[in-house]
């Protein structure tokens, strides 16, 4: 149906390894054999290619979904055909051979046509019927089972194409928007490297003013310590003057105390030798005094001391500041030095910044370009995907309109054979009204007619119909009877030729080991393996091949054995009983068939005289003849 086929091809921009309907994906070699290879082809020619069984699963469940209809899909990875390539003499060759495709869509075609065979007539199909599905050049098939379909066929316009030329501009195209694609990757790739190194430089930039702000922080920090130190050194300094100040104002008191005091003393002295003619409270008083003098001496002495150590202490720590104030300055410097450094370094960044910016902008515009380009591809490609589909549709309503004209003509083909020998009457229309008025006196001159003809014509119509479908439900049934018996025969065959191969493998490895030489089994009617018998060839070692009747009586044991074991090994059985099957073999060949016998994974039981084969046997068992009656005298297990 050409609204299934639309649909599946609208899903190919959705699902990928949708490839399109068969008969799409390939050309007719010649136009002589285009009638065969349609009528050859059939309903397969609308079955759709998918990749794998996904698609195909995927496609099915939107034909469910949508209420669509059905189709049949071909998986390109399940398709899996045996091909036979012995051509017979008549046949002009295989219809898959003469359909040009992709290698990919080889398998397709071979699945379509299978081992169907192209002659030029009927006639030369006659002698193949049975064994080949064959066509002839005039569209007459003729199956493999014996059913033969042919006549005449109105032409039609219906091929095997891949519009090529499309498919070509539209590669072409899918190429050209692949590759602008490509420069606009590369394209979005440098600009996101180009803004990638620009953050990165943002990042240093900003990195650097936070860097100059700690700086300035730090600068400016430095420069309020330094005012402080300085603030601190000029108070230290204020005191240290006053300190010395007055110190110089107790220097000086002291001297004058002290000159006081040697006044005091020498007129101490002076009042003590006078002292007899001294009031001696007078002395007392000068006494007080002069303890009074001598203390607060003291304590200027200890002021002294005390403000001494303090002017050392102010001059440690103006040396400190004055220290610090150097380290301040020499921080304050190359902080202007780094400052100055990062400046430099931001104009560059700068500059550098403006460079990429600029580039940006460039592969923006190039952008830009190829996305328009891009696009007018992508409009271009769908125009012709769009002509491709409509093409499709066309293809497909002329297959509809193929296929009902087909049906129209077959039903006007029965129609007309119903009066095929009938004569057609020359007459004109005046002619034949008196012809039809002498028929009209006739019928009256007749007389009455039995009614119930009428009704015993439908009853009997009606019973033929039933015994019709009767007959078409036997026909259809022994066809189908037919087709299993078919379909059974040859599973009979592939079964016991996968038998055979296998038993013929072992039968010609074990008669090498045996005897040194070639043998095989040989069947004589390959193509009746029901009717065929099974010949066996050998040829032992230094001699030519003979059949089994040409040989020896120890050559045809040797050959019998390996024909027994070929077939052992294949289908084992729980044990085989042997009598004496080694009475006519050498020691050699005794030897070697008793290895074989002992390497096999079955059970045999051999009555035997031979040491050879009892020297490899796992258990022993004596038997002799006593008075008519057999007995066991003796067992030895290994």
């Amino acid at each position: 149906d050409a609204t299934i086929i639309k649909s599946i091809m609208k899903l190919r921009r959705i699902i990928p390894g949708i490839y399109g309907v068969v008969s799409q994906l390939g050309d007719i070699k010649g136009e002589e054999y285009k009638s065969a290879l349609m009528v050859a082809a059939g309903a397969m020619a609308n079955y759709i290619v998918v990749e794998n069984e996904d698609v195909a699963a995927k496609c099915i469940k939107y034909l469910r979904k949508k209420k669509i209809g059905r189709c049949t899909f071909l998986p390109l990875n399940r398709i899996n055909i045996k091909l036979r390539e012995d051509l017979p003499r008549n046949a002009m060759g295989f219809a898959r051979d003469f359909i040009r495709c992709e290698k990919k869509f080889r398998k397709v075609f071979d699945y379509v046509f299978g081992n169907t065979i192209i002659v030029r007539d009927i006639d030369s199909a006659k002698p193949l019927i049975g064994e080949w599905r064959i066509v002839t050049l005039d569209g007459d098939i003729i199956e493999r089972g014996g059913a033969i379909s042919g006549g005449y066929t109105r032409r039609f316009e219906v091929k095997f194409s891949r519009i090529d030329e499309l498919e070509k501009e539209i590669r072409n195209l899918e190429k050209r928007i692949i590759e602008a694609d490509g420069q606009a990757q590369e394209i979005a790739i440098n600009r996101r490297k180009i803004e990638n190194k620009i953050l990165e430089l943002q990042e240093v930039i900003s990195n650097f003013m936070t860097e100059m702000e700690r700086m300035e922080v730090e600068k400016n920090s430095s420069i309020e310590r330094l005012k402080d130190a300085e603030h601190r050194i000029s108070e230290i300094r204020d005191v240290m003057k006053k300190l010395r100040d007055e110190t110089t104002a107790n220097r000086k008191e002291l001297k004058k105390f002290e000159r006081e005091l040697g006044r005091l003393e020498g007129e101490l002295k002076r009042l003590v030798d006078e002292r007899s003619k001294m009031n001696l409270d007078l002395l007392d008083r000068l006494k007080d005094e002069h303890r009074d003098l001598e203390i607060k001496k003291r304590c200027l002495e200890e002021r002294k001391l005390l403000i001494e150590r303090q002017i050392n202490e102010f001059e440690r720590n103006l040396k400190g500041l004055i220290n610090q104030k150097k380290t301040i300055l020499n921080e304050i410097k190359s902080i202007e030095d780094e400052r100055s450094r990062l400046e430099n370094n931001l104009r560059e960044l700068d500059k550098e910044s403006k460079g990429l910016k600029e580039r940006i902008e460039k592969l923006m515009r190039e952008r830009d370009i190829l996305e328009n380009e891009i696009s007018n591809l992508g409009s271009e490609s769908g125009k012709i995907r769009h002509e491709i589909d409509a093409l499709d549709e066309n293809v497909n309503k002329l297959m509809i309109n193929k296929a009902r004209i087909e049906t129209k003509l077959n039903s006007l083909e029965e129609e007309f054979r119903e009066f095929e020998n009938i004569e057609v009457i020359d007459m004109g229309i005046n002619k034949l009204r008196e012809n039809l008025s002498k028929i009209e006196l006739e019928l009256e001159s007749i007389g009455s007619v039995n009614l119930k003809a009428i009704d015993n014509y439908e009853r009997l119509s009606l019973e033929i119909r039933d015994i019709e479908k009767k007959i078409d439900t036997l026909k259809e049934e022994r066809q189908s009877i037919f087709d299993f018996m078919e379909r059974v025969e040859m599973r009979k065959r592939e079964t016991f030729m996968r038998t055979f191969n296998t038993v013929r493998d072992n039968f010609e490895r074990i008669y090498r080991e045996l005897s040194g030489g070639n043998g095989t089994l040989i069947l004589d009617n390959p193509n009746d393996i029901s009717e065929s018998g099974l010949l066996i060839s050998a040829s032992p070692r230094g001699k030519k091949l003979m059949s089994i009747d040409m040989m020896s009586m120890g050559e045809k044991v040797v050959t019998s054995s390996a024909f027994l074991l070929a077939i052992q090994q294949y289908k084992p059985s729980y044990f085989y009983i042997l009598d004496e099957i080694d009475a006519s073999l050498d020691d050699k060949n005794s030897e070697r068939l008793a290895k074989m016998f002992k390497k096999s994974e079955g059970q045999f039981i051999l009555i035997t005289h031979n040491d050879y084969i009892m020297k490899n046997a796992d258990s022993l068992i004596g038997v002799k003849m006593n008075d008519g009656v057999s007995e066991i005298y003796g067992v030895k297990l290994t």
